[in-house]
């Protein structure tokens, strides 16, 4: 058996040797089980022998798919095809990081967030130990954990400049894509968008999604793409061309984040640029309060002075606003059922509602045979739309506090990375995190970030790639300014 993806067939190869042995599970899956559990193993192996042959290669094709692997995942037949994603990222955990260390050969010896990880890991592991539903707790840890290593894997494929400009090239080249997308459903296909309650016209509104499947993620991933852009319109090492296609770019991205009608997404986009422009007057030290609160004022005025964003973002606030009022009995309710004990160490994973709203129980086989509907609506009754309040439950204050000290220390790094970087690409990157780390902590506070993708992949590949830039500064230095 030849696979595509390989170059050449060799007996002792341990890619091809696992090509042959899931080829025979598969077989015998779909005899005795379904079709569907055997196509999903054969295609799993063949992207995991992908992944170990050409890692960089798959890593730059997944930063750049990541984004339209929300639209098959809504789907009920491609649905299936979407936890291939996490086999290619296990792949590349052991390809990038686990055997080198193994062997001894890993490049980069420290890793500033290595204690909090492994302590955030170990304490989820405990919070699904006291998981009420281990199928739910199973589900939970991994939305928690899955995504951690992408930080290892953007960290060990960071090798030189090139790497860097091709990962920032496949990220804006999938945004580019993404909004394409976006404006066609906007201007042709207005029926197929999700809508919204207008409270002030009492009507229904549309609102752009494109290929994120849902207006909330196409805003959260505009929180990455627009500070991005941003950030790499402020370097010096871009011709005036290129910088003009980059604010044209930014003000895409702006209109695309208003007609998304999402009110936490505008929150958050404010709140990272508001942050950008206070790094901007880093050099004039006696200027960053100020003008943070004057580019916070005058995005604020922006909003306020369109109609429509008005009115939404009066709602925010407006308790007797439907979804706030839900909001409020569920916190409520949570607060009512815990104890002190429960407030400190948390009540485990998957446990948020679980004696309100779930009514719909899965099984491992489920799982297995990619039932995905069924997942996803197990897991929907577990949404709280506030990561801070949902972390809290299951994690308690201490699951918070490590939270707390993984954002801290990416955003110090971020800090360091725009004061003292040499790269004007990696100084934007720094940049880029900061302001979004910043964004996210707003957003938390109305969604559950842990679980939207692709913002937890982007978050911990942007800050890999942070980690990597001193050993990219130092190994390939610059002849001359750009």
């Amino acid at each position: 058996m030849v696979s595509p993806f390989l170059n050449g067939f060799h007996p002792h190869s341990v890619t091809d040797l696992l090509i042959i042995g899931a080829a025979a599970v598969a077989l015998f899956l779909a005899l005795f089980f379904s079709a569907q559990a055997g196509l999903f193993t054969i295609a799993a192996a063949w992207v995991a022998a992908a992944a170990w042959r050409y890692p960089k290669e798959t890593f730059f094709l997944l930063i750049f798919f990541a984004p339209l692997l929300p639209i098959l995942k809504a789907t009920q037949v491609l649905g299936a095809i979407t936890p291939l994603k996490d086999v290619v990222i296990i792949a590349l955990l052991f390809r990038t990081t686990i055997v080198p260390l193994a062997l001894k050969r890993d490049p980069y010896r420290r890793n500033t967030l290595f204690v909090p990880l492994v302590l955030l890991a170990s304490w989820a592991i405990l919070g699904l130990l006291r998981a009420d539903d281990a199928v739910l707790g199973v589900l939970r840890l991994r939305d928690i954990l899955l995504y951690l290593p992408m930080l290892w894997i953007a960290r060990s494929l960071m090798g030189s400049e090139q790497d860097l400009r091709m990962f920032l090239r496949m990220v804006l080249g999938g945004a580019v894509f993404v909004l394409l997308l976006a404006g066609v459903q906007f201007l042709a296909f207005p029926d197929g968008m999700v809508l919204r309650y207008h409270p002030a016209l009492r009507i229904w509104i549309p609102r752009v999604a494109g290929v994120l499947a849902h207006p909330n993620l196409l805003a959260s991933y505009l929180l990455f793409i627009v500070p991005l852009v941003c950030s790499l319109f402020l370097a010096r090492s871009f011709s005036r061309a290129a910088k003009a296609l980059l604010a044209f770019f930014v003000g895409l991205g702006l209109v695309a984040t208003y007609f998304t009608y999402s009110r936490s997404g505008w929150i958050a986009i404010a709140g990272a640029l508001s942050a950008l422009f206070g790094l901007v007057l880093l050099k004039r030290r006696t200027l960053i309060l100020p003008g943070v609160f004057a580019v916070s004022a005058v995005l604020v005025l922006l909003l306020t002075s369109v109609p429509g964003a008005r009115t939404f973002l009066q709602t925010v606030v407006d308790p007797t606003y439907a979804s706030n009022e839900e909001r409020i009995h569920i916190l409520a309710s949570l607060i009512a059922n815990s104890s002190s004990t429960s407030a400190l160490i948390g009540e485990g994973l998957g446990d948020v509602l679980s004696g309100t709203l779930r009514t719909v129980r899965i099984s491992l086989n489920d799982i297995a045979e990619a039932d995905v509907r069924r997942v996803q609506i197990a897991k929907a009754q577990t949404f709280v739309d506030n990561a801070v309040l949902k972390t809290g439950v299951e994690l308690g204050v201490v699951g918070l506090a490590l939270l707390l000290w993984i954002v801290g220390s990416a955003l110090g790094m971020s800090w360091k990375e725009c004061r003292t970087g040499t790269l004007p690409e990696g100084r934007a990157v720094g940049r880029a995190v900061f302001s979004t780390t910043i964004g996210l902590l707003v957003l938390s506070f109305f969604l559950d970030v842990p679980e939207i993708f692709p913002v937890a992949l982007f978050w911990w590949s942007f800050v890999g790639v942070l980690q990597a830039l001193p050993y990219i500064t130092v190994a390939f230095p610059r002849s001359t300014p750009r």
